[in-house]
């Protein structure tokens, strides 16, 4: 959720997204997808979009491989979960296992 949440604070105008690391403008994106913010990227096709994320990030050894997506989408997920209820916002309560 910490990866998430810095993602989002980097990737705050379209300079800044174009210049983002491809999965982090998967994770922007992919927010977009659920909620329409951030508003810069209402111009883009966003399926196209998250699916060439996916695969740049991927190719560029951001993530070892597509299926790890997964564990991705979950904490994208999670993160706008505990981002939707009124006045709280998310932080992480125990470390991760190794």
């Amino acid at each position: 959720v910490r990866a998430v949440k810095k993602a989002i604070k980097l990737l705050r105008t379209i300079e800044h997204y174009e210049d983002g690391r491809y999965l982090d403008r998967y994770i922007v994106a992919s927010i977009f997808l659920e909620t329409g913010k951030p508003l810069y990227l209402a111009d883009k096709d966003i399926r196209c979009e998250v699916s060439e994320m996916r695969k740049a990030a991927v190719v560029s050894r951001e993530v070892a491989n597509i299926t790890s997506f997964i564990d991705w989408d979950i904490c994208i997920y999670n993160y706008l979960e505990l981002n939707s209820k009124e006045g709280y916002q998310s932080r992480v309560v125990r470390q991760a296992d190794a």
